[in-house]
């Protein structure tokens, strides 16, 4: 999901604020920051919801969480 959103891997190795990381690690930056919609990729070119893509986002994180028990079941999702 982050990589259609971003429009980028997730193997590849971000600098994009300085510092190296994934893609996930860069998503929960921005997540954390309160600027998750610098992750959507320019070409949506502001065709989408701004709720909705930060649901999709926060939702995507939710689902890499390092222990399973944090991360939603798919009943949850849909």
């Amino acid at each position: 999901v982050l990589e259609i959103i971003s429009g980028k891997k997730n193997s590849s190795l971000y600098q994009m604020d300085g510092s190296a990381g994934n893609l996930v690690t860069y998503t929960w930056r921005l997540w954390s920051n309160g600027s998750p919609l610098e992750l959507v990729d320019p070409s949506f070119q502001d065709n989408y919801q701004t709720n909705e893509i930060t649901r999709c986002i926060h939702i995507a994180l939710l689902c890499v969480q390092e222990e399973v028990e944090d991360r939603p079941t798919m009943s949850a999702i849909v």
